[in-house]
C-alpha cells in the first residue's frame, strides 16, 4: 500500500499528515460544505451554526507531495517532520514546505539504494533530489477561493453543495460505525475490511474502505500506521562521519512487538521497493512495512456508558455478597475477593472468615493507580475457573469487556459452556485458528492466546490461563499481545499452579500483588509424590520383563479401582512400555502423543474407565481432569522435565471429591534438584493451607496409599 503525504494549515499552525485516501482528506480539510456534513453526523447542531463551525475548522491551505510514497516510506517521513521530537511549528509556508521536502527526502535516504529506483516519480532522480513544483501539487488551494468556486455556480453550485454537505454527513456516519466495529482491535487492512463487511459498516456513494477508514482517523476514532515500523540509528559520530553517514532503519513489528531479528525483505509489488515483513507473526498474516494497521481506539469511559439498571445494580450489592453468589470454598474466596478489591480499586477486604491475609494485605499495599497486574497462584485443581467468574461480573456490571486466554483450542471449547452457564445474559465469542466468529464483538471473550495479537486496548479485564504453559510461557510476542490487549486503566490476571520463577521473585518481594490458593476445593491435601528408585524406561526396555518392584506399584493402582497415568519423556518409548504393560495387566491399557491422531478420543476413553492404563507424553499434563486416578512419572530426574512440568503431572491425582488422595510416583535412576524442588512446592502448599485453616477434613487410613 501507498500513502500520500502532505502539509495543511490549520489555525495558523502547519501539520504534516499521511492520507491512504488523499480525496477524502482534500474534501476534510478544503470543502466546508462537506465539512458541515461531517459536523452534523458527529453530533454538531443543524443549521447555520453548523455551516460557520465549518468555516472555521477549514484548513487555510494544504500542500501534498506529487506522488503517493510507500506507507512505510510516507510514515517515517511524517515522523522526521517533528525529529527530535517537540512542538515544531514552522513559521510560514515556506519554511513548511522546505520541512516537509527535508523530511521526505531523509525518509528515502534511509530507505538505501536498492529503494530509491521506487521513489523517482516521488521526487528522487538520478541520486540527486529535485523538488517538485509546489505550485502544481496534486491538491493546492485556499479555503476562500474554493468557496467562491461553489457560490458562483448558482443553482448548480447549490446543488453540488448539497450534495457534498450529504456525503460527507453519510461518510462521516459509516466512519463512525467503522470505528466502533474497530474499537479494541488490531487488524491488518484485508482483515479490517473483513470485519467492518461483517459488522454491516457501509461505503457511501461508492466510497472504498480506504475512504472510510481515513476519515474515521481524521475524526481521532482510528490509528492507522504501518504494520511494520522504521526508525534510523543515532548518529554517534564526529561532523565528518555524519556528512558522509547514510542512515540504517531499524524495523520493529507494531502488531507482536518483534524487533531486527525477526524482519525479512523481499520484493514487494504492492510498494514496489525491498520491503521488510515480519517473520514472527507470519502465522497470523504477513505484516509488511507498506501493510496497513487499523488500530481502534479503547472504549470511552465505560462506567459512564453503563446503562441505569447495571449500574444500579452494581451499586445496589456488596462485594461480599457477589463474592458469595458464587458459592466459593474459603481458600478461593479470599483470593477472588483480593484480586476483586484491586480490580473495583476498593480500599475494604473480604470479612468471611479464614480469609487469605497475605493476598489482602499485598492488595492493600499497592497504590491502585500504578497495578495492572495480579497473580492468582492456585495449586491444580483448586478451581480457577470459579475464581475468575466475580472478576468477570463486575467488568461486566461496570460496563466493560472481559477477555480469557487460554494456551489451547481444546480448553476454549470446554470453558465455553460454562460461561454461558455462568453468565447467561450476556454475549459470549470463542476465537482460534479457523473460528467462524472472528470479526463478532462480545462482553466476553474467550480464545487462545495467539488471537491476541488481533487486539490492542481492547479489554478492562484480560484473564490470561496457565501463563507458565506452552506457547506463552517465554515467549515475548505473547506477553507483548497481552499487555497491549488491556485497556487504559484495566487490570491483567495471570491465572497458574507454577508460575515461573520470575513471577515468583517478584510475589515474594511484594513487587507483584498476589494471592496464593494452596488447597483443592475438597479441603484435602495435595498428595505428596514418593521416590522410587529405577533403571530408565531406556534399560527397561531392554530386559526381558519389568521389575516385580513396578509391577507392584501398577497392580496396586490398578487393584484399588483407578485409573492410572504414566508419562514417559519420549515419544518412542510409548508404544513399547504399552506393549510391556499388555503382558503383566489384565486391563485394557493404551497409549498416546502429540503423534496420536486418535488422542482425543483415547482421553475420552480414558474418562470413561473403557481404558485403565493410559501411556502419554507431557501433552496430557495439563486440561485433563479424571476422576479417581493415580500417576507414575518415568525419569524424573531427565532434563526435559523440570519442577513445574513435574508438579503438573503430579496434579492428575486426587482431583476428585470422591478420591482426594491419589497415589503420584517419581521413578528414575537418580535424584535431581526439579524433584526435590516440586516436592518441595507441594508440601509448602499443604504447611500453608493447614496454618491458614483450609485443611478442614482429614485423609482416611483406606484412600489413596
Amino acid at each position: 500500500m501507498k500513502g500520500w503525504i502532505y502539509a495543511v494549515e490549520f489555525r495558523k499552525n502547519w501539520q504534516i499528515r499521511v492520507s491512504i485516501d488523499a480525496e477524502t482528506d482534500r474534501m476534510y480539510w478544503l470543502d466546508m460544505n462537506f465539512r458541515a456534513g461531517v459536523l452534523q453526523a458527529t453530533g454538531r447542531p443543524d443549521g447555520r451554526e453548523e455551516r460557520d463551525d465549518a468555516a472555521e475548522l477549514c484548513a487555510a491551505q494544504l500542500w501534498i507531495w506529487p506522488a503517493p510514497l510507500p506507507l512505510g516510506v510516507a510514515l517515517r517521513a511524517a515522523a522526521l517532520w517533528d525529529d527530535p521530537p517537540g512542538n515544531y511549528y514552522p513559521a510560514g509556508r515556506k519554511e513548511a514546505l522546505q520541512r516537509l521536502q527535508a523530511s521526505v527526502r531523509r525518509a528515502i535516504e534511509e530507505a538505501g539504494d536498492d529503494e530509491r529506483s521506487g521513489m523517482i516519480a516521488a521526487g528522487w532522480h538520478g541520486g540527486g533530489y529535485v523538488a517538485p513544483a509546489m505550485p502544481g501539487a496534486v491538491m493546492a488551494g485556499s479555503m476562500q477561493a474554493i468557496r467562491a468556486l461553489h457560490a458562483d455556480r448558482g443553482e448548480r453550485g447549490a446543488a453540488e453543495r448539497y450534495a457534498a454537505r450529504a456525503h460527507g454527513q453519510a461518510l462521516a456516519a459509516a466512519s463512525l460505525a467503522a470505528a466502533g466495529a474497530m474499537q479494541g482491535r488490531a487488524l491488518l487492512s484485508g482483515e479490517a475490511h473483513a470485519l467492518l463487511a461483517a459488522a454491516g459498516a457501509g461505503r457511501p456513494g461508492g466510497a472504498s474502505w480506504n475512504a472510510v477508514l481515513q476519515l474515521a482517523a481524521l475524526l481521532g476514532r482510528l490509528r492507522l500506521s504501518s504494520a511494520v515500523a522504521a526508525t534510523a540509528q543515532p548518529r554517534r559520530w564526529g561532523a565528518l562521519a555524519q556528512a558522509l553517514w547514510r542512515p540504517r532503519r531499524r524495523y520493529r513489528c507494531l502488531r507482536c512487538g518483534s524487533g531486527e531479528a525477526h524482519m525479512r525483505r523481499t520484493a514487494c509489488a504492492a510498494c514496489g521497493r525491498m520491503c521488510a515483513y515480519c517473520e514472527a507473526c507470519l502465522a497470523m498474516g504477513r505484516a509488511r512495512e507498506c501493510e496497513l494497521l487499523v488500530l481502534g481506539e479503547p472504549l470511552e469511559a465505560a462506567h459512564a456508558a453503563t446503562d441505569d439498571l447495571r449500574q444500579h445494580e452494581r451499586l445496589a450489592r456488596s462485594r461480599e455478597a457477589r463474592l458469595r453468589r458464587w458459592g466459593l470454598q474459603p481458600a478461593q474466596f479470599a483470593a477472588a475477593g483480593a484480586a476483586l478489591q484491586l480490580l473495583e480499586r476498593a480500599e475494604t477486604k473480604p470479612s468471611q472468615g479464614g480469609g487469605n491475609r497475605e493476598a489482602s494485605s499485598k492488595a492493600r499495599a499497592w497504590s491502585p493507580q500504578s497495578v495492572r497486574e495480579f497473580l492468582l497462584w492456585a495449586v491444580t485443581g483448586a478451581g480457577k475457573t470459579e475464581m475468575i467468574f466475580p472478576l468477570i461480573e463486575s467488568t461486566l456490571l461496570s460496563g466493560g469487556r472481559a477477555l480469557v486466554a487460554t494456551p489451547r483450542r481444546d480448553v476454549v471449547l470446554e470453558l465455553a459452556p460454562r460461561l454461558r452457564k455462568a453468565f447467561p445474559g450476556s454475549n459470549l465469542i470463542t476465537l482460534y485458528g479457523g473460528s467462524e466468529q472472528r470479526w463478532e464483538k462480545a462482553d466476553i471473550t474467550l480464545a487462545t492466546t495467539h488471537q491476541l495479537l488481533r487486539f490492542a486496548r481492547g479489554f478492562e479485564l484480560v484473564i490470561i490461563d496457565e501463563l507458565d504453559a506452552f506457547p506463552f510461557h517465554g515467549d515475548p510476542i505473547l506477553q507483548y499481545a497481552a499487555e497491549k490487549a488491556c485497556a487504559p486503566g484495566g487490570m491483567k490476571v495471570l491465572l497458574s499452579a507454577t508460575p515461573p520463577e520470575e513471577l515468583q521473585r517478584k510475589a515474594r518481594k511484594g513487587l507483584l500483588p498476589h494471592a496464593r490458593v494452596p488447597v483443592r476445593y475438597h479441603g484435602y491435601p495435595l498428595p505428596v509424590p514418593l521416590m522410587v528408585a529405577s533403571p530408565s524406561v531406556e534399560q527397561l526396555l531392554k530386559r526381558p520383563s519389568l521389575p516385580g518392584k513396578l509391577v507392584k506399584i501398577i497392580g496396586k493402582s490398578v487393584a484399588r479401582g483407578a485409573q492410572l497415568f504414566i508419562f514417559v519423556q519420549k515419544i518412542r518409548h510409548v508404544e513399547p512400555l504399552v506393549t510391556r504393560l499388555r503382558q503383566v495387566l489384565d486391563e485394557p491399557v493404551e497409549g498416546t502423543s502429540s503423534q496420536d491422531p486418535q488422542r482425543t478420543e483415547k482421553v475420552r476413553l480414558f474418562r470413561e474407565r473403557r481404558i485403565r492404563v493410559l501411556v502419554t507424553t507431557t501433552i496430557l499434563e495439563r486440561g485433563v481432569t479424571v476422576p479417581m486416578s493415580d500417576v507414575i512419572i518415568f525419569d524424573t530426574d531427565s532434563k526435559l522435565f523440570d519442577a513445574a512440568s513435574l508438579i503438573q503431572m503430579a496434579g492428575r491425582a486426587g482431583r476428585s471429591a470422591d478420591d482426594p488422595c491419589g497415589n503420584v510416583y517419581f521413578i528414575s535412576p537418580a535424584r535431581n534438584r526439579p524433584q526435590a524442588a516440586a516436592i518441595r512446592q507441594i508440601k509448602q502448599m499443604n504447611r500453608i493451607a493447614a496454618t491458614s485453616g483450609y485443611l478442614k477434613k482429614s485423609l482416611d487410613k483406606g484412600q489413596g496409599r
